[in-house]
């Protein structure tokens, strides 16, 4: 398992007044709202986050991964502590919930057992009473279990985020905070299509270095004419993959600095661009097709740029 950035593990209560809250389902963009506040108990796991690093392959996403185990595994009496039954978290207000790729926990970091995640009561335990994402895996004696998280934007490490496990009856639930997912990272903003192709009084940019009015997508010179007429043609029977491709592209290029170059949306750019780049320079009758990869990367980028617009 590749693993960067390491974090030590960390576990310390807090002491404070439990509220309960219970919100409605969360839309693909909406914000998690913030919740209970730590009651007083005892942790008697170590909860570490193993690391948090960028994937290799494919659009850019980032993996997270924490370890928990039990160090001293018994009946609950004595400074034992029963078997972990499952735990969960609680999302930052900041957190968007669509950018979760994936969830997953291992009982050996090597084969992963993945599982839908959801934002809602865990209703096993009376320690949290609103709505926590939950991870359905526990410990069994001193080994590690692992659990991931994959999410399509750059989130910044928090080391008090609110937690909470269930256990057996001797060794009850109990909150805490450990290592976690923070706040969105900076990626910078960019205007919409409609923005570049549709409002008034919009000149384009110098994109290239080179004159105003012009941008370069796959290898090819566009005036803003040119843009046009693509962004006018027809979208009955479905909009072409190309011009979804040119379009998007060419949304973000236009928007130059204001897009940071570390910014994920940079990788769905690239594989358009490497599919518009073997075809011909794009026209309001010539708009090839049938590229899922460049129509999934376009559809991404417009994901991105609806989380990032300038305003």
């Amino acid at each position: 398992m590749k693993l960067t950035r390491m974090i030590g593990g960390m576990a310390c209560v807090v002491i404070g007044i439990a509220s309960c809250q219970h919100e409605a389902g969360l839309g693909s963009n909406e914000l998690i709202p913030s919740g209970n506040q730590h009651i007083n108990c005892t942790n008697p796991y170590v909860f570490k986050l193993e690391g948090e690093y960028a994937n290799a392959n494919g659009p850019t996403t980032w993996s997270w991964v924490w370890s928990v185990y039990n160090p001293n595994p018994g009946n609950g009496t004595g400074g034992t502590a029963q078997n972990m039954s499952h735990w969960g978290l609680r999302l930052n207000s900041c957190f968007v919930w669509n950018h979760i790729v994936s969830a997953a926990y291992s009982f050996d970091s090597t084969s992963w057992t993945s599982f839908t995640p959801t934002y809602e009561p865990d209703n096993s335990q009376n320690c949290v009473t609103d709505s926590v994402f939950k991870f359905n895996a526990g410990t069994s004696g001193t080994a590690k279990t692992y659990y991931r998280i994959v999410l399509n934007s750059n989130y910044s490490i928090d080391s008090t985020v609110f937690g909470y496990f269930k256990s057996g009856n001797t060794t009850p639930c109990c909150t805490f905070d450990f290592v976690g997912i923070g706040c969105p990272e900076s990626e910078g903003c960019s205007w919409s299509q409609g923005y570049w192709f549709a409002a008034p009084h919009v000149n384009w940019p110098d994109s290239n270095g080179a004159a105003y009015g012009q941008i370069t997508i796959g290898g090819h010179h566009y005036t803003q004419a040119e843009g046009k007429a693509i962004w006018n043609t027809s979208n009955a029977g479905g909009i072409k993959d190309s011009k979804k491709a040119f379009l998007q592209v060419a949304a973000i290029k236009l928007s130059g600095s204001s897009v940071i170059p570390s910014a994920s949306v940079w990788a769905d750019v690239q594989i358009a661009e490497n599919w518009l780049a073997t075809l011909n320079k794009l026209s309001p009758t010539y708009l090839p097709t049938g590229n899922n990869a460049a129509k999934q990367a376009a559809g991404r980028i417009g994901d991105w740029i609806g989380s990032h617009h300038c305003q």
